[in-house]
């Protein structure tokens, strides 16, 4: 596969890359954690698209009625460009959108929440003999984004999780720590109990 931008794009934690203009092309994820998102004017809001780790490649291009992608580093990240086209290069992103498209199917924010973090764990956590890791922090602001909820919903329930000792924040990771206990929950069976 030709290289289209042979060079190393290195992002630090929270820096974001904007582009506007023509496709990206491939992007190659060497290390770190990436948000790809796209801004959409109409609806005056920023989706998350998907969140990719090291060894992923996407092919890039705006969806319809996307002004911008926006890619956020969660961690440090190391990425480049590559022309061609591999055949799993949509497969990350339709992966993600199946995914978060299934949280915010469900109708209460709490069980959404509670799906957001197994899925993030899933992918991303570490299991450890009382509960699972998740080795970055996200901001109840795009917590809220990606269920379909608001900040201040995020915030009372995420207190409130943390008083029933399922959700912790790590001082030395600076990420989630979660019971196993909410591990185990489904979040669908929640929504049952609930009506």
């Amino acid at each position: 596969m030709p290289v289209q931008d042979a060079r190393q794009i290195d992002l630090k934690e929270r820096q974001i890359i904007e582009h506007e203009g023509h496709p990206l092309g491939g992007l190659v994820i060497h290390s770190g954690i990436l948000r790809v998102a796209g801004h959409f004017p109409a609806a005056n809001s920023e989706v998350t698209l998907a969140i990719v780790s090291a060894g992923n490649s996407l092919q890039l291009s705006k969806p319809r009625g996307c002004s911008a992608l926006r890619l956020e580093a969660i961690t440090a990240c190391q990425l480049s460009f590559q022309a061609g086209e591999s055949a799993d290069s949509t497969e990350a992103i339709n992966h993600w959108l199946i995914h978060l498209h299934l949280v915010r199917q469900l109708i209460r924010s709490e069980s959404r929440l509670i799906a957001l973090l197994q899925l993030l764990i899933e992918e991303f956590g570490f299991r450890h003999r009382e509960s699972y890791s998740l080795p970055f922090w996200l901001s109840h602001a795009r917590i809220a984004e990606m269920i379909a909820s608001s900040r201040s919903t995020v915030t009372r329930q995420l207190q409130a999780l943390r008083e029933q000792n399922d959700v912790f924040l790590s001082a030395s990771s600076g990420g989630f720590v979660v019971s196993n206990r909410l591990m185990e929950l489904s979040p669908s069976a929640l929504e049952a109990v609930s009506h």
